[in-house]
């Protein structure tokens, strides 16, 4: 069973600066940034408890190519939302 990831606008916001920047360092770099994030979105959606919780119920979930965390909390059995 797969969860709902809902990110938050600020989130949102960013997310577009920092593949902003990342395209400014090197051109695609900035959607593969976005990739990367999106492939850490699948693997919460599939499994959130698989990522520890750095306080109260805030977990993290590093990406795997870039120097990036993704903070969510499981808010009901079937939604997340990305902080």
């Amino acid at each position: 069973m797969t969860h709902q990831v809902r990110v938050r606008p600020e989130a949102e916001e960013d997310l577009e600066e920092a593949a902003a920047w990342y395209e400014q360092q090197r051109l695609g770099l900035g959607n593969d940034f976005l990739d990367e994030v999106l492939r850490t979105f699948s693997k919460i959606s599939a499994q959130p408890a698989a990522y520890p919780v750095l306080h109260r119920d805030t977990r993290r979930a590093l990406t795997l190519r870039f120097p990036f965390g993704v903070y969510y909390s499981c808010k009901r059995a079937t939604s997340l939302s990305w902080r």
